[in-house]
């Protein structure tokens, strides 16, 4: 399931919604799995930044989202 709505500049997608500006995922998250814990951010699972699929998404911190997409492009090289 991909945002097909506004984009911003880094590729994510983005809404408006009481009054705030979300970034889709986010907001698709907040409303899949309830409000981020502070200091949390949204980790796509599948690695697409406009998916907002539910179960592609989960929270985390900023160091686990690193780590992650680090090593999901280092197994993108070595597969290739």
């Amino acid at each position: 399931m991909l945002h097909t709505g506004a984009v911003t500049s880094a590729g994510y997608g983005k809404v408006r919604r009481g009054g705030k500006q979300w970034l889709a995922h986010r907001w698709a998250a907040h409303l899949a799995h309830g409000p981020a814990a502070e200091g949390q951010v949204v980790r796509h699972k599948c690695d697409n930044r406009l998916c907002v699929n539910p179960d592609h998404l989960e929270y985390g911190t900023h160091r686990e989202n690193h780590i992650d997409r680090r090593e999901r492009h280092r197994y993108r090289k070595l597969t290739r």
